[in-house]
């Protein structure tokens, strides 16, 4: 039987990951023209059809990447609130090596389980699922009998505490294994509220181990 199928996609390459900023509130920095370039690449290589749901956060940058998506099948786009980047607080727009590590330390200890610690002036982890799980429980609901596809065009960090979250997907895996820009993860339907990891990685190419180490922080 096939299953409902959900891509949890990282936006295109963004002003602010170039200049490795911990850009987080909305609407953010804009797409280079690399990303939109990637964008453009991500909608044909996705190979959409009508059956295909499609959303993306708040955020500038994941609605300039979902566009295409949106073009491909003549929709409006649609953006909804909830599914935005960690948010940085104190840290918003460092590019520091200190600013990097304490974002970087206190997501560690969600992925392991400690929801409790807070980004200076942020989320905690507790905050992170309280406003996005919601949104992949709505989308669950109204589309599990349908074997449709759920494209949601999101964010790095906060896609995968979700998928790891949702999976119970190995946190040390989690942590090492970031998302390039348009990389992703798809999760199968299982039941109602529950999920499995299919990939990881590179969501347009040939199934395989595509796993990797970004740069990035916000992979």
């Amino acid at each position: 039987m096939t299953r409902t199928r959900l891509l949890l996609v990282r936006h295109a390459e963004s002003e602010s990951n170039v200049l490795r900023k911990l850009d987080t509130r909305p609407p953010g920095a804009t797409l280079t023209d690399n990303g939109i370039a990637q964008a453009r690449r991500l909608a044909q290589g996705l190979a959409l059809t009508e059956d295909d749901i499609i959303l993306s956060s708040i955020a500038t940058r994941a609605q300039q990447t979902a566009m295409p998506l949106f073009a491909a099948l003549g929709r409006e786009p649609r953006a909804v609130e909830g599914i935005h980047e960690i948010q940085a607080g104190d840290l918003e727009n460092r590019d520091d090596h200190e600013a990097h590590r304490i974002y970087a330390t206190t997501y560690s200890k969600w992925l392991h389980g400690d929801d409790m610690p807070r980004i200076p002036g942020g989320e905690n982890g507790y905050d992170l699922m309280e406003r996005y799980l919601p949104v992949i429980d709505t989308v669950h609901a109204d589309y599990l009998d349908a074997a449709r596809r759920i494209i949601i065009v999101s964010h790095g960090a906060a896609i995968r505490a979700i998928a790891a979250r949702l999976t119970g997907a190995d946190p040390v895996f989690a942590l090492r294994n970031r998302l390039e820009n348009t990389g992703g993860v798809e999760l199968l339907a299982t039941g109602r509220g529950s999920w499995e990891l299919a990939r990881w990685g590179t969501l347009i190419e040939a199934l395989g181990a595509d796993a990797t180490s970004i740069g990035d922080a916000m992979g």
